[in-house]
């Protein structure tokens, strides 16, 4: 034993320099230095244990979320892609009679991005100015004519970005597997 008749926990014979902070046990140069957090052998298998819990708590947090953000991203390309086939095959319809089925098809399946933008960008004031000018239709006209032209150039662009943040989502999904 120690010469003041205590010695450490795991080795009685070897002088006592610190005690573990979780529980107090008594430990020598060696059994101190035997980990970074300066615990016993006992507190910092729990340490690592809580750890360890802890780590596996958030990692399958952020595999919900990611198979969230996935799931989202697939919702809303599939929603695009439906309402751009519903608007193209209207538009083909319209213009197939006179030979033009396929860029009516385009300009109307972009159509709704075109017109959510200029939904935007021309606030109900434009609109209601427009009415108390007696030219509502032809204001109402002109949005639907600027939603078709713009939606032609934003339509792509809304898709690809649909499709750029799905793989996006995937790949995050696939890597906290």
């Amino acid at each position: 034993m120690a010469e003041n008749g205590m010695g450490c926990y795991k080795h009685p014979k070897e002088t006592v320099v610190g005690t573990c902070p979780e529980c107090g046990k008594f430990l020598c140069k060696e059994c101190t230095d035997r980990y970074d957090s300066h615990l016993c052998e006992g507190c910092e298998e729990k340490r690592l244990a809580k750890e360890e819990k802890v780590k596996a708590t958030k990692k399958a947090q952020l595999q919900k979320d990611a198979g969230a953000l996935r799931n989202d991203a697939l919702k809303s390309l599939i929603i695009g892609v439906v309402v751009s086939l519903v608007f193209g095959i209207i538009g083909f319809s319209i213009g197939k009679s006179d030979g033009n089925g396929m860029m009516m098809a385009y300009m109307l399946a972009g159509f709704p991005w075109g017109y959510k933008l200029i939904d935007k960008l021309m606030d109900d004031g434009v609109m209601f100015f427009a009415a108390l000018a007696g030219n509502f239709l032809v204001a109402f006209i002109i949005k639907l004519v600027l939603g078709m032209l713009i939606g032609c150039i934003a339509w792509p662009i809304i898709i690809g970005f649909r499709i750029y943040k799905f793989v996006q989502a995937n790949n995050i999904h696939k890597s906290v597997k």
